[in-house]
């Protein structure tokens, strides 16, 4: 018998897949708690109005020209801007899922009814992720900003799928290559933090243009904004 709701991604690949599902189950069940129905003095829901915000700030911030002059970028980020907006994909976290960065996790059967859905986890220390370092938790975002629209897109396989990921480490170092040549050009040249995006930008050396054409797709209208 073919196991309901299996995981189809998850971004991160060092949450171990059980994890992912027991909260995916909890999500599904009357046992999730909603933000918005804590007391408005409740810590968990004062963490969870927050990083809301920051999160909804940051995909804001890369969808505009001004502010990321990368039209692939800035496209993909309206796209993620509208289905999150639509609560097609929405925000979720939990004490107990060790999460260490944002993560997008897809799940349910593929090629069925109903259609896969997805969830971007947020670690518990996100606000202070963002606060200390903006252009990594936005380089994060734009990682799974490219999951997302693959999953509004019926473009999510199963859970080794080489061209979800290759194409979202395609979208996050071409926004590490847009801000690199920007520091260049205003005399600032990008410090990269981390060996992580250092090892992105060695293997993507020209953002997009390092992946095959047959990767890209013409993305369908996402619902108009909320």
């Amino acid at each position: 018998m073919e196991k309901q709701n299996p995981i189809l991604a998850i971004s991160n690949i060092e949450l171990p897949v059980d994890v992912v599902k027991n909260f995916l189950d909890t999500m599904k069940s009357d046992d999730g708690i909603k933000i918005d129905s804590l007391p408005v003095d409740d810590k968990v829901r004062i963490w969870g109005e927050r990083s809301s915000q920051l999160f909804t700030k940051g995909v804001d911030f890369l969808r505009r020209w001004e502010n990321i002059p990368a039209e692939p970028i800035n496209k993909l980020m309206q796209d993620v801007w509208c289905i999150v907006g639509n609560q097609i994909v929405q925000c979720a976290f939990m004490e107990s899922m060790p999460v260490k960065t944002i993560t997008f996790a897809a799940y349910g059967n593929k090629g069925n009814d109903p259609a896969p859905k997805g969830v971007i986890l947020l670690p518990i220390n996100y606000i202070a992720q963002v606060e200390t370092n903006a252009t990594s938790a936005f380089g994060a975002l734009v990682f799974i900003g490219s999951q997302v629209r693959d999953l509004y897109n019926g473009k999510i396989t199963p859970l080794d799928s080489f061209d979800t990921h290759n194409r979202a480490s395609a979208y996050e170092a071409e926004y590490f290559l847009t801000l690199k040549n920007l520091g260049e050009k205003i005399g600032h040249p990008l410090e990269l933090r981390c060996d992580y995006e250092r090892e992105l930008l060695q293997k993507y050396p020209q953002g997009l243009k390092s992946i095959d054409e047959s990767l890209f797709y013409e993305p369908k209208t996402t619902p108009q904004e909320r």
